[in-house]
């Protein structure tokens, strides 16, 4: 056989032996289930909120090995399924310090409008009458106890709960406090009006 033959033949096994290979290749279907899994949880547990960036980073990673499946490229699937464990392993401590942090901050944000919100019904209990400032006060109570049991959530690194229910108090407080503010420039445009005056006689 003469050597261009052989190089020719040598070409083609070689050819065909990167072939085989690549048809060998196993999809990785266990490890992307598993990453799968564990993107979901950190979803749930709020990266999206707590650590954007690393988040963004791992969800464009999670798409582009959705495409090699696909594309049945198993082996450089494989290889980034490596590749996002770390990435993973990252966003999840990012999630654990920022979250923490984030979340108490939305707590103790919460706890202040509480008190403003304390002070602005005690300060105005007569202008507010009785029965509104009993629904008021009752109401404050609950929120207080809400926001107290919040730490208690961040200390079991339920982060997203923390900072969801820390937000809906503030926004209970906001509109409690819009209903006070019109009942009382409702009570002093009331007061400021002046009687009519009495028909003069004759």
């Amino acid at each position: 056989m003469s050597i261009k033959k052989l190089v020719v033949a040598g070409s083609i096994a070689i050819a065909l032996g990167v072939m085989l290979f690549a048809g060998c290749a196993k999809p990785p279907t266990a490890k992307v289930t598993t990453l799968t899994e564990e993107f979901n949880k950190l979803q749930a547990a709020g990266a999206q909120v707590f650590a954007r960036d690393q988040y963004d980073q791992v969800n464009a990673q999670m798409a582009s090995l959705q495409s090699l499946m696909d594309q049945k490229k198993y082996k450089e699937a494989t290889a980034l399924c490596d590749t996002i464990t770390t990435a993973i392993e990252a966003l999840k401590s990012a999630v654990d310090t920022q979250g923490a942090e984030i979340a108490k901050t939305e707590v103790a944000s919460a706890t202040e409008e509480i008190a403003k919100m304390k002070t602005l019904v005690t300060d105005n209990a007569k202008a507010l009458g009785a029965e509104d400032g009993k629904k008021l006060q009752d109401q404050i109570a609950a929120l207080e106890s809400q926001a107290g049991a919040l730490q208690g959530e961040i200390d079991n690194k339920n982060f997203m709960n923390a900072f969801n229910t820390a937000k809906s108090i503030k926004d209970q407080i906001a509109a409690a406090t819009q209903q006070v503010t019109t009942k009382l420039e409702e009570a002093k445009a009331k007061k400021g009006a002046k009687p009519a005056a009495k028909p003069a006689k004759k």
